[in-house]
C-alpha cells in the first residue's frame, strides 16, 4: 500500500510539473504574440503616413520639416556672402511635393524647395555648386537615397555623394543638414531592407564627419 501511494505521489508531481511548463510556454508566446502586435501596430501606423509606401502625407512632411528645422534653430547660419534668411532643401519627389512649405512656416525663413522628382543623389551631387552659387543659402537640407535604393545603385557611390554635396556646402559656407531615408512599404516593401541599411550608412557618415542629422528613419 505504502508503494503504491509512493507511486500515486509520483506521477501527481510530474503532471503538476508538465502542467506548469505547458502553462509558462503559453505565457512566453502570449508575450511574444503581445510584443509582435504592438510592433506592427507601430509599423503600420507609420506606413499610414505614406499611402503609397513612399511619398509622405502632410502629417509625415511636417515631422521631417521639424527635425530639419531642430537643426536650423539651433545652428547660426548666413557666414560671407550667405544669406541667414535662406535655406534650400536639395532631393527627390519626396521633397518635390513634401516639406519645404511646412519648413518655411515653421522656420519664418525663405524656403526654396529644389527637389526634382525621380532624382538619385548622384544628380543632387552634379546640381548642387549651381544651387549654392545661385541661392547662397546659410542651410542646405540634404534628403537623397529612396531613388538609389529603387535603382540598386552601390550604397557606397551613395554616400560619397552625399559627402560630395556636404563638401560642396562647406566649402560655400553653407551649413549642411544631412537626412536618413523615410520608410519604404507597400509597393517598394521589397527595398525597406536596402533603405534601412542605406540609413545605418548614412547616420555613420554623418557621426564620422560631424554633420547635423536630421534622423527621419528613427522618427517613423
Amino acid at each position: 500500500m505504502k508503494r503504491m501511494w509512493t507511486l500515486v505521489g509520483v506521477w501527481t508531481v510530474v503532471l503538476l510539473l508538465a502542467c506548469g511548463c505547458e502553462q509558462n510556454g503559453s505565457d512566453s508566446e502570449l508575450s511574444n504574440s503581445s510584443t509582435n502586435s504592438v510592433a506592427s501596430t507601430n509599423s503600420a501606423a507609420a506606413d499610414s503616413h505614406f499611402p503609397d509606401g513612399l511619398h509622405p502625407d502632410s502629417a509625415a512632411s511636417g515631422t521631417i520639416a521639424s527635425l530639419f528645422n531642430d537643426h536650423i534653430s539651433a545652428s547660426p547660419g548666413g557666414i560671407g556672402a550667405n544669406d541667414p534668411n535662406t535655406v534650400v532643401c536639395l532631393g527627390d519627389s519626396i521633397t518635390a511635393a513634401g516639406y519645404p512649405g511646412q519648413l518655411a512656416a515653421m522656420s519664418g525663413k525663405n524656403v526654396i524647395n529644389q527637389g526634382v522628382g525621380g532624382e538619385e543623389s548622384s544628380g543632387g551631387a552634379a546640381r548642387v555648386a549651381g544651387v549654392l552659387a545661385t541661392y547662397h543659402p546659410a542651410y542646405l537640407c540634404i534628403l537623397y537615397g529612396a531613388n538609389d535604393v529603387i535603382g540598386h545603385d552601390d550604397p557606397g557611390q551613395t554616400i560619397a555623394n552625399l559627402q560630395a554635396i556636404i563638401s560642396a556646402a562647406r566649402a560655400n559656407n553653407t551649413i549642411p543638414i544631412i537626412a536618413t531615408l523615410t520608410p519604404m512599404s507597400g509597393n517598394y516593401a521589397q527595398f525597406a531592407a536596402d533603405a534601412l541599411n542605406l540609413s545605418d550608412l548614412i547616420r555613420a557618415m554623418a557621426s564620422s564627419t560631424s554633420t547635423p542629422l536630421a534622423d527621419l528613419e528613427a522618427a517613423f
